[in-house]
C-alpha cells in the first residue's frame, strides 16, 4: 500500500523530489537538534541536582541520558540524509529491502 507522501514523491520531477528530500531532511535535523540540546540540558540538570526516581531510587540522569543518546543518533541520521540528498547520492539501497511475504 502506498502512502500519500510516496504518491506525491513518485509524481514530481526528479529535481523537485531531490529538493523536497533535502528540505525535509534538513527540517528534521533542525527540529531534532533543538530537542536533543534541550534534552541534554534536562539530563545534565538532573545529574547536577542528583535527582532520584521516587519509586526505585534510580538516578534520573541515567535513563534521560539513554533517551538523549537515541535522540542524538536520530539527529545525526537526519543530517546524513540531508547531506546525501544535497550531494545527489542514492537515498535508498534496494538490496536492503525485505523480500515480499507470499
Amino acid at each position: 500500500m502506498l502512502s500519500g507522501v510516496v504518491l506525491l514523491l513518485k509524481n514530481v520531477p526528479a529535481p523537485v523530489r531531490r529538493g523536497l528530500e533535502i528540505l525535509s531532511a534538513f527540517a528534521g535535523f533542525v527540529f531534532m537538534a533543538f530537542l536533543t540540546s534541550a534534552m541534554i540540558k534536562f539530563a545534565w540538570g538532573s545529574f547536577m541536582r542528583g535527582q532520584l526516581s521516587t519509586s526505585s531510587d534510580t538516578p534520573l540522569w541515567f535513563p534521560q541520558a539513554v533517551v538523549t543518546f537515541g535522540m542524538l543518533l536520530l539527529t545525526l541520521q537526519f543530517l546524513a540524509r540531508a547531506i546525501q540528498a544535497a550531494l545527489g547520492l542514492p537515498l535508498e539501497d534496494h538490496r536492503m529491502k525485505a523480500s515480499p511475504v507470499e
